[in-house]
């Protein structure tokens, strides 16, 4: 299985997704009533996109050491987003979620790139224990109360820009 895709589901409360194997590929987008998403441990996950998931409240991501990209856009009940232990990720974006409040991000040693753009109700973010981290973008984060990052060794570019 190289690619799955969830999609048009109706009434999801839970979806947990762990221990596939092959799996490249995933796509969640277009899911209604899904209130918590958590991908764990999947060997062989290069790319996941989540998006335009209405209801969704609190997306999961642990243990994906394959993981290359991650993108999360246009899921505007997302409240909380925590990435644990991504190795191999090398792209987090993070876009157009309004009611963000939480994103965590930890010990994802290759992590070269992190945008945040359009996450007006962002209270916290706390990126650490990134090796290779390269550059790091937060764009419109007008709530913004705490910005932490440390244990981020080649960190070259950090951005905060209409951030209050």
């Amino acid at each position: 299985m190289d690619s799955l895709e969830v999609f048009g589901v109706a009434d999801l409360d839970n979806l947990e997704v762990f221990g596939i194997t092959g799996l490249d590929n995933l796509e969640v987008f277009g899911v209604t009533g899904l209130d918590n998403l958590g991908v764990f441990g999947i060997a062989g996950l290069e790319n996941l996109e989540v998006f335009g998931v209405a209801g969704l409240g609190n997306l999961e991501v642990f243990g994906v050491t394959d993981l290359d990209s991650l993108e999360v856009f246009g899921v505007a009940s997302l409240d909380n987003l925590e990435v644990f232990g991504a190795t191999g990720l090398d792209n987090l974006e993070v876009f157009g979620i309004a009611g963000l409040n939480n994103l965590e991000v930890f010990g994802v040693a290759g992590l070269d790139n992190l945008e945040v753009f359009g996450v007006a109700g962002l209270d916290n973010l706390e990126v650490f224990g990134i090796a290779g981290f390269e550059n790091l973008e937060v764009y419109v984060v007008a709530g913004l109360d705490s910005l932490e990052v440390f244990g981020v060794a080649g960190l070259d570019s950090l951005e905060v820009k209409d951030s209050c």
